[in-house]
């Protein structure tokens, strides 16, 4: 059985200044779709009530989130259930590195995301060997190319049609970012993962095996 999952998330960030070493950003929804594909039926499409919802972050200068809790307020019904706008914003911005770095450098990140909304949990500690592959000009653009090879595991619930369902494995994968260096912001950011392991319908006392590849890519859009 294969099910299709689409997500589009388009919105404005602004930086409106820092808090201590941290960023404070402004970020406005400007419009999310979600939508399933699947042999049972499609579920889904626009997310209306999100369009111009806003909230306020703050940022580490290595790129994680420190602060989501406005973003956590904003609640929505994804189709399968509630969630929260924060759950698309914990990994929204890229890792960058915390100091000097220079072509041909490498570097290794270890980081665990954990993530709970009203329907659905991710506990994903990853490790992810990231490489300065050097300069290359995008649309006129100077920009820092970052590579990445990515491993770690995925452990999921969530629920769907009324089912607790839990997805469990390992997974590899790589990532690209496309860094403007002079004015110092993301031109592009591709991840791609594939997960081999289980799906498990708590309630059916059923486990099936279940592959998962998931393709994220976020751009600046002019």
């Amino acid at each position: 059985m294969q099910v299709n999952i689409s997500i589009n998330l388009a919105c404005q960030v602004k930086g409106t200044g820092k808090k201590g070493e941290n960023l404070k950003l402004e970020i406005k929804v400007d419009s999310m779709y979600n939508a399933v594909e699947s042999p049972q039926g499609n579920m889904g499409g626009q997310i209306a009530e999100l369009k111009g919802k806003a909230f306020n972050m703050l940022l580490t200068p290595g790129g994680k989130a420190a602060d989501l809790t406005e973003a956590a307020g904003i609640v929505y019904n994804a189709g399968s259930g509630e969630t929260n706008i924060a759950q698309e914003f914990r990994s929204f911005f890229p890792s960058m590195p915390e100091g000097t770095v220079k072509p041909g450098d490498t570097w290794t990140v270890n980081d665990t995301v954990n993530t709970k909304s009203p329907n659905d949990s991710l506990f994903m500690p990853q490790k992810a060997i990231y490489k300065f592959e050097g300069l290359e000009s995008v649309d006129g653009v100077e920009c820092a190319r970052i590579t990445a090879e990515l491993s770690g595991d995925r452990k999921m619930t969530t629920q769907s049609g009324g089912m607790e369902i839990h997805i469990k494995g390992p997974f590899t994968g790589t990532l690209e970012i496309l860094f403007a260096m002079k004015d110092g912001y993301l031109v592009k950011e591709t991840i791609t993962t594939k997960m081999t392991g289980t799906l498990e319908l708590a309630d059916q006392g059923m486990t099936l095996p279940d592959v998962m590849t998931v393709t994220a890519t976020t751009s600046l859009v002019k």
